[in-house]
């Protein structure tokens, strides 16, 4: 370092400005001045210390030759001069007066770091050398007593001057060095502005008129659109006019900002901020990026900025180059809006959509419409050409249609047959049209398939023919006629046979000239009707013949479009002779009726006979009943001792004949009351009744330990007494015949059939029956086991048939010797349920 620093301290000392040799020179009279004063007053102030006065008369020669050298331009001299001059003047005060504790000594590093600002580091460094070796001499001599030195010094001392000296010299070396690289940054700023300003004549290299020369070039861009900013800890210290025009800002209100974040959109200042602070910190960050800035009026405008360094600036000083990409960025959204609706459009698109080459049919792109109708996929078709595919029959299709697109420029609707991938013929719709990508003509075509269109309209020729044939062979009279004005369009064969009418004397005739209708507002409602529902069935009315003969029918019709005008077919129903049928029908049940009504009260009386004979038999037969019963009960009582064990017997056998018969008669005329009982339907809660009823059968035989399992909610539609007496009786069977089983588990529930019907069962784990005698479940006083086994009279099942058979349902019973029986029954099908 130290041979630039003196060559740069020479060089400062020979450039230096007249105002500065002034300056020197007018500080060499005023030290010549107070020398000579301190020599005059020398005497005065101290008589007795003339030595004292050795310092301020040598300085008036050293002042005088640093003078001269001014004069002759030897500043550098003068200089040397005037700090060596200095130098001795302290070194003999301090050797006359205390040595090196002479208040001169301070003066040392003083001298030494002016040498340093001066004359450079090399004569610095001779002067620190030989005043550290002076103060040497001194400190040794003082010790030695060559000189007077009160106290005498210690080495300590020496060695605390020479610290101080070499750390003047340190803080000069530091302070050349810093402003040597401040001198290094001018001088490269000076070379950078002097490249990119070529026309500017550099002939001043201080740092003011370097700044001027850098802004005048920044003021330069403006011709350029693009604002630029030179920014120290995010403050603007410098803009340009592009700038203030881009934002409406004038350059003064511009420089007060507090901030250039200032210019920004909210929505931006996190994303700059962090990479203004990743700069800081010597992190990579992004140099160039897009923000929204806002004017000085609000306007949002849309910016791309460029951070750039200032060379010799710390990192909080940046340039930004600002571009206004307002009309850029709309023309980007557009055409980005353009390309998405385009793509859209293209993929979306519900007709087959393709991009191809001119020059070789070559596909480009395909829609997945595309796709769909010819079977390819995207990656199959692209690269190929349609001939390649198989969707033109040959190559002179393909020619001949090429040949004039080229022609015209484009086709629209051109007719022609392709096939797909698996060979099936389209009938298909080209409409193409040529324009350029990248300078190649390439082909825009669309498809449209009416292949179904095609084998539409041959269905509908083929159904307008079958229609024709129906029309005519129907053997209901149809016609077609214009809702206009009512004349005849087309009528068929039945037409003329119902009502007598060639077919030549009917057409583009009415119906009221022919006199059809005998009542014309008769018509008018009909039509009325036809006009406000579209359509009118089974319209009953009477009609006239060709030979007035009044026939009854009904017309059924409705408008449609005929030869592209508003018509109605009307389909006209002779039903004079079922007229006629009815009219005898209604005849026949009236008379049908009477006899049911006779028949009702002659059964009705004959039930009241029935059952006024069931109670009077019933009374009769109990009477002598009772009374077997009851003599054989006091036989029993009064006569048992005399009895043999035989005779006891056929006693007690007769008392339970008598109490079987009058269970028998009991359970007839349950039977009859089934019978008779008159039905009252409402929702009846079946599993409620079944808890009932379990609950009187527990309570009757507590022994009994039954598993009852019982659906909740089964609900039936019915007599809730006669459903109360099937369900006592189908539950009461199951209790019985599950008395030897161990464990004994009877279940209630419901299913669905597939009639949707609801099939509510009773299963049981009992004895169980064999099914060869199944059909005689249901008959009276029929029984599958003896008496002996299980007690019983046969009627109850009997009773139950009665009760389901009332209710419109069914009962039927599956079981299955030793592992128990299952009853199923319905109380209406579901037909019957929605007939009512």
């Amino acid at each position: 370092m130290a041979g630039p620093v003196v060559d740069d301290q020479a060089s400062n000392l020979s450039t230096l400005s007249e105002v500065a040799r002034r300056r020197l020179q007018v500080g060499l009279w005023v030290m010549l001045a107070m020398a000579m004063i301190a020599v005059m007053l020398q005497p005065v102030l101290a008589p007795r210390e003339g030595s004292r006065a050795i310092g301020a008369f040598m300085m008036i020669p050293t002042a005088l030759l640093a003078m001269w050298l001014i004069r002759q331009q030897r500043v550098r001299a003068a200089v040397m001069t005037l700090v060596f001059g200095s130098w001795l003047v302290v070194t003999l005060n301090s050797a006359v007066h205390g040595g090196v504790f002479a208040a001169g000594t301070y003066a040392y590093p003083i001298l030494v770091v002016i040498c340093g600002w001066t004359l450079g580091m090399r004569v610095t460094l001779v002067l620190a050398i030989l005043t550290i070796a002076t103060e040497a001499m001194l400190t040794i001599a003082g010790i030695q007593g060559l000189i007077s030195q009160t106290p005498a010094p210690a080495p300590w001392q020496w060695a605390v001057h020479a610290v101080m000296l070499v750390g003047a010299l340190g803080f000069v070396g530091f302070s050349i060095g810093a402003y040597d690289d401040q001198i290094k940054y001018i001088r490269a700023l000076s070379a950078e502005l002097a490249l990119k300003v070529a026309d500017i004549e550099v002939k001043n290299r201080e740092q003011e008129q370097q700044t001027l020369h850098y802004r005048t070039l920044l003021d330069a861009q403006s011709d350029a659109g693009l604002g630029l900013f030179m920014v120290t800890n995010r403050r603007i210290t410098f803009t340009n006019n592009a700038a203030c025009r881009m934002l409406g800002y004038s350059r003064e209100e511009m420089l007060a900002l507090p901030s250039y974040t200032e210019l920004l959109d909210p929505d931006d200042l996190k994303r700059v901020a962090e990479n203004h602070e990743r700069r800081v910190r010597g992190e990579s960050f992004d140099n160039r990026y897009d923000v929204v800035m806002r004017t000085k009026s609000g306007e949002r405008r849309e910016g791309e900025i460029t951070v750039a360094a200032i060379p010799g600036a710390d990192a909080t000083g940046v340039l930004i180059i600002l571009a206004d990409i307002t009309e850029r960025k709309q023309v980007d959204r557009e055409l980005s809006l353009s390309r998405e609706m385009f793509s859209h459009v293209f993929q979306s698109n519900p007709t087959a959509v393709a991009i191809s080459r001119v020059s070789d049919g070559r596909y480009l792109d395909v829609n997945p419409s595309h796709c769909r109708l010819f079977g390819w996929s995207r990656e199959e078709a692209v690269g190929r050409s349609s001939l390649e595919l198989g969707h033109w029959p040959g190559q002179a299709q393909r020619e001949s249609w090429t040949t004039e697109l080229r022609k015209t420029g484009k086709l629209s609707n051109w007719p022609v047959e392709m096939r797909d991938r698996n060979g099936r013929r389209l009938s298909v719709a080209v409409t193409a049209e040529i324009f350029f990508i990248a300078d190649e003509p390439v082909v825009l075509s669309f498809v449209s398939d009416y292949t179904d269109l095609r084998q539409a309209e041959a269905g509908l020729r083929r159904s307008e023919e079958r229609f024709g044939r129906v029309f005519q062979a129907s053997p209901v009279a149809t016609v077609i006629t214009r809702l206009a004005d009512g004349a005849y369009l087309d009528l068929n064969e039945a037409f003329t046979r119902q009502f007598g009418w060639v077919r030549s004397e009917v057409l583009a005739t009415t119906a009221e000239k022919l006199g059809v209708w005998p009542d014309p507002a008769v018509r008018a409602r009909w039509i009325a009707t036809l006009h406000e529902k579209g359509a009118v069935r089974d319209f009953d009315v009477e009609l006239h013949t060709r030979s007035g003969e009044r026939r009854q029918c009904i017309i059924s019709a409705e408008l449609i479009d005929f030869d592209n005008e508003q018509c109605l077919i009307a389909l006209i129903h002779d039903i004079s002779d079922r007229h006629r049928a009815e009219d005898e029908v209604r005849r026949l049940n009236s008379e049908l009726e009477e006899r049911v009504l006779q028949r009702t009260m002659e059964l009705t009386e004959a039930n009241q006979e029935l059952e006024s004979f069931a109670y009077s038999i019933s009374h009769d037969l109990r009477a002598p009943l009772r009374g077997i019963d009851g003599f054989s009960r006091l036989l029993q009582e009064e006569y048992e001792q005399r009895l043999d064990t035989q005779g006891r017997e056929y006693l007690a056998r007769v008392r339970r004949a008598a109490q079987r018969m009058g269970t028998l008669i009991d359970d007839l005329l349950e039977l009859s009351r089934v019978t008779r009982q008159e039905m009252k339907r409402q929702p009846v809660d079946l599993s409620a009744i079944c808890l009932e009823v379990v609950a009187s059968l527990r309570q009757e035989q507590p022994e009994r330990a039954v598993d009852v399992s019982i659906e909740p909610d089964c609900t039936g539609e019915g007599d809730p007494q006669l459903l109360r007496v099937l369900v006592e009786n189908l539950l009461g069977n199951a209790w019985k015949y599950t008395r030897t089983t161990p464990d004994a588990r009877i279940e209630f529930g419901v299913e669905r059939n597939q009639a949707e019907d609801d099939v509510f069962f009773i299963r049981d784990n009992g004895v169980g029956f064999d099914m060869a005698y199944a059909n005689k479940l249901f008959a009276p006083f029929q029984r599958l086991h003896s008496p002996n086994e299980f007690e019983g009279s046969g009627i109850g099942l009997a009773s139950v048939w009665r009760v389901v058979r009332r209710h419109g349902g069914q009962i039927w019973a599956m079981a299955e010797i030793g592992h128990g029986a299952t009853f199923r029954f319905t109380l209406a099908t579901a037909q019957a349920n929605r007939q009512q």
